[in-house]
């Protein structure tokens, strides 16, 4: 795997001892690591009411998983950092993060959702957080006691959205469901994603792409009391 990373930064001094930096940062990765069986039975000979069922290219049935440098991956990353030295017992600083990063593969361990298709394959990465926002400071008081607040807020990430079955005869439960187009096919479930399709194949359905779902935001919150004693 290699990496091909190019940046620019701004940075500025303001009025009342703050400083203001600008960093945009855009990489691209290549030849990244990910697996795929190399003997997952021929498409459309596959049965999964049938175990070991299906035409397999090395002529017997069972997963041969090989390592592949065929990922790819493109982030852009702006990064916004403020410092202020308020006065002299206050300083306090700021930190925002936008982050955009598309690849096809979250490492060595991810395969593709169908052996023989990287449609979908394209799309968020595990670390496509979009937004993250730090700050905090030091505020020193009375007695010598120094307050240290600090707060953390993130988007959420994303992951990615399952069928839970093996559908084409690699063992593997890696298999995303299908956006359903037949509002009457059995099985189909409702989800917050909308409606999908737990048994696309033969289906023609459109699979959701790699880490369709998104988590939640989280927020962490800290105060730090610190005064030291000298003997």
């Amino acid at each position: 795997p290699s990496v091909l990373q190019s940046a620019a930064t701004l940075e500025r001094q303001l009025p009342k001892n703050t400083t203001l930096a600008v960093t945009y940062t855009h990489s691209r990765g290549f030849r990244e690591l990910r697996s795929n069986d190399t003997n997952a039975p021929l498409p459309g000979t596959y049965n999964p009411a049938v175990p070991n069922s299906g035409v397999f290219p090395l002529g017997h049935p069972g997963p041969v998983f090989a390592m592949e440098s065929s990922g790819v991956f493109r982030q852009h990353q702006l990064l916004v950092n403020v410092n202020s030295k308020v006065s002299r017992t206050i300083s306090l600083f700021g930190t925002y993060v936008f982050n955009r990063v598309n690849s096809n593969t979250d490492g060595l361990g991810t395969f593709p959702a169908n052996p023989y298709s990287s449609a979908g394959e394209y799309g968020p990465a595990a670390w496509d957080v979009r937004h993250r926002l730090n700050t905090g400071g030091t505020i020193n008081t009375k007695w010598n006691v120094r307050l240290s607040p600090f707060i953390a807020l993130q988007s959420g990430a994303p992951f990615d959205i399952t069928a839970g079955s093996d559908l084409y005869g690699t063992t593997l439960f890696s298999g995303r469901p299908g956006i359903a187009t037949d509002l009457y096919r059995p099985g189909l479930i409702q989800t917050p994603y909308g409606l999908l399709d737990p048994n696309p194949a033969g289906s023609g359905e459109t699979l959701i792409s790699r880490n369709f779902g998104r988590g939640p935001v989280q927020m962490f919150v800290n105060l730090r009391v610190a005064k030291i004693f000298t003997l």
